[in-house]
């Protein structure tokens, strides 16, 4: 996905005036502005895997079975209070 940067820019503008770091959301990530609930919702990538891996199994004599990450960042769904609504027009 590719933004202009001033299409960009006004986004980031945006997600910083409602609190949201901007620098967490992946281009391809998902941002929702829900004004009836008055709430943004937006995907992050997490970036601290507690080990390194994955806890699979634990087996009974305590051993664990752990895969190396995923090749792709973990992601999760976060919401923010909409305190500002988004321009009826971004940049194009």
């Amino acid at each position: 996905m590719s933004l202009s940067p001033e299409r960009r820019e006004a986004i980031c503008d945006w997600l910083t005036a409602n609190n949201i770091d901007f620098a967490d959301i992946p281009l391809d990530g998902r941002i929702v502005e829900d004004q009836t609930a008055g709430v943004i919702r937006y995907e992050v990538i997490i970036r601290d895997l507690p080990s390194g891996g994955i806890l699979h199994e634990r087996l009974t004599a305590g051993q664990r079975v752990i895969s190396p990450p995923p090749p792709h960042p973990w992601r999760e769904t976060r919401e923010a209070p909409l305190l500002i609504p988004a321009p009826d027009r971004f940049p194009a």
